[in-house]
């Protein structure tokens, strides 16, 4: 089946001070129709500060 959605290859990176976080590295992605697809985020807690 052909993709609805595609995303190929997508990376996200940031920089903290001398350090790199990957959140998302080489990742790939087809969505086809009649698939149900969910994607979510787990939100992290507020600093208490």
């Amino acid at each position: 089946m052909t993709a609805l959605i595609q995303n190929e290859h997508v990376s996200k990176f940031y920089h903290m001070g001398g350090e790199t976080i990957r959140t998302l590295d080489d990742i790939s992605l087809d969505i086809v129709h009649g698939n149900l697809s969910l994607l979510w985020d787990h939100q992290a807690p507020e600093n208490p500060r």
